[in-house]
C-alpha cells in the first residue's frame, strides 16, 4: 500500500502527456499485487484463487471492454481492475479466515523482516524482470521500425506464457508436499517430464499459429514470417522449461539462489544481446537476444538441479523410477 503514492508520483513524471491514465495503470498494476494467491497455491486451493482473484479480474475486464465500447474513456479499464484488485483482498481474507483487522493493523517491521528473509527470492524475481519486461523498450531505442511487429509477436508470447503458467503452478504444492527423498525425486522427474512436453507443444503450437493469431489479433495491419515465429516459440519452450527447473524443482530443494544466479546470468546477457540484435538486423536479431537469455538461465538451472537430483539419487540408491525426464 505505501508504494501507491510513490508509484503515482513515478507515473507523472514519466508519461507527462497522458499523465491520469499512466497514472490509474501503473496504480492497477500495482493493485494487483494484493492477492492471497501464493498462500492458497501453497495450501493446494485452487478454487479459492479462483473465486478471490480469477473471477473478479475477469469480470472486470469485460465490464472494462463493454464500457469502452460504449465510448467510455480509457481510464474506465484500470479504475475497475483496480477496483478489483482490492475488493479481491476481504474475499480472499473470508476464505483464507484471516480477520481484516490483523491486515490493517500491519506494520513496517514484519514487512522488512519478511523482505529480509526472501532477499535471494527478491533479487531473482527483480533481477528477471530486466529481460522480460523491457525488450519491447530495448527494442525501440535501437530500431524504432521494429517496434510495431516485435511488441505484436511479444504481446501474443507473454498472453500464451500467462496461460502456461498455470501448468507450473498447479504442481508447485503437489512438487512441495513431497519432502521425502525418493518422493521427492518422483515428483521433480514427472514435473520436468510434463513441462518438457508442454515446451514442445508451445513450440509448435506457436510456429503454426502464431502468424494467423497475430494477423486476427491485429486485423491483418501487422504480418510476421514462420522463422519470426518459430524464435518466438522457441521463447516460449525455454520459459516453461525454466519454470519447471527453477519453480518446481530449485525450489524443492530450497536453492533460491541458484535462481537468482540464473536471473542475473540472463539479464547481464539478455539487454545487451537484444540491443545489438535489434540494432542489426531487427525483430529476428531481437528474438535471438530473448533466446540467448532465456537459454542461459536454462542452462545454469539445470546444471544445479541436475547436481542436486545426482546427490539425492546416490544417497537413495534411486533406480530408474519410470518415464525418463528430459533433463537427464
Amino acid at each position: 500500500m505505501p508504494l501507491l503514492g510513490a508509484i503515482a508520483a513515478v507515473g507523472v513524471v514519466l508519461l507527462p502527456g497522458t499523465s491520469f491514465p499512466g497514472v490509474l495503470m501503473a496504480l492497477a498494476s500495482v493493485a494487483s499485487s494484493f492477492t492471497f494467491t501464493w498462500y492458497f497455491v501453497g495450501t493446494g486451493r485452487p478454487l479459492a484463487i479462483l473465486l478471490s482473484d480469477t473471477l473478479p479480474k475477469v469480470l472486470a475486464a469485460l465490464i472494462a471492454a463493454a464500457l469502452l465500447y460504449q465510448g467510455l474513456p480509457l481510464s474506465v479499464y484500470p479504475l475497475l481492475m483496480m477496483s478489483a484488485s482490492v475488493l479481491g483482498v476481504p474475499v480472499a481474507a473470508i476464505l483464507a479466515r484471516a480477520p481484516l483487522v490483523a491486515l490493517t493493523r500491519l506494520t513496517w517491521r514484519p514487512v522488512v523482516e519478511a523482505l529480509r528473509h526472501q532477499s535471494v527470492a527478491l533479487r531473482g524475481r527483480a533481477t528477471s524482470a530486466l529481460y522480460i519486461a523491457l525488450p519491447v523498450a530495448l527494442v525501440g531505442m535501437v530500431s524504432t521500425e521494429s517496434v510495431a511487429v516485435f511488441s505484436a509477436i511479444e504481446r501474443l508470447q507473454r498472453l500464451l506464457l500467462a496461460v502456461l503458467q498455470s501448468v507450473p503452478t498447479a504442481m508447485q504444492n503437489w512438487v512441495g508436499s513431497a519432502i521425502q527423498g525418493t518422493e521427492r525425486y518422483k515428483a521433480i522427474r514427472k514435473a520436468l517430464s510434463a513441462n518438457g512436453a508442454l515446451s514442445w507443444i508451445s513450440l509448435l503450437g506457436f510456429f503454426l499459429m502464431g502468424p494467423l493469431a497475430i494477423g486476427i489479433l491485429f486485423s491483418g495491419k501487422i504480418s510476421v514470417s514462420g522463422a519470426m515465429c518459430l524464435m518466438a516459440g522457441v521463447v516460449i519452450a525455454l520459459t516453461t522449461s525454466s519454470r519447471a527447473t527453477g519453480g518446481l524443482g530449485l525450489v524443492a530443494y530450497g536453492d533460491l539462489r541458484a535462481i537468482a544466479n540464473s536471473a542475473t546470468v540472463g539479464a547481464a546477457l539478455g539487454i545487451p544481446t537484444i540491443l545489438v540484435g535489434a540494432s542489426l538486423y531487427g525483430v529476428v536479431g531481437a528474438l535471438g537476444g530473448e533466446i540467448i537469455a532465456e537459454a542461459c538461465v536454462l542452462g545454469v538451472q539445470v546444471r544445479r538441479l541436475h547436481t542436486h537430483m545426482a546427490k539425492e539419487r546416490d544417497l537413495y540408491c534411486i533406480s530408474d523410477l519410470g518415464p525418463r525426464s528430459w533433463l537427464r
